[in-house]
């Protein structure tokens, strides 16, 4: 189980949050959580490695 955490804001207000800590992260992985079709970061990043890497050799 996740425990909730409450964090206090500049402004003086408190928010509370527990699996978001665990869900946001994990959606940046898989873009479907957040109802879209693209590719996650890992995607993204080797992609961009490999474009790199035709570019230099």
């Amino acid at each position: 189980m996740i425990s909730t955490k409450s964090y206090a804001l500049t402004d003086g207000q408190v928010i509370t949050i527990s699996n978001e800590r665990v869900r946001c992260p994990e959606s940046l992985v898989q873009s479907l959580f957040l109802g879209m079709e693209v590719a996650g970061i890992h995607e993204t990043t080797f992609n961009s490695i490999m474009i790199f890497m035709t570019l230099i050799f």
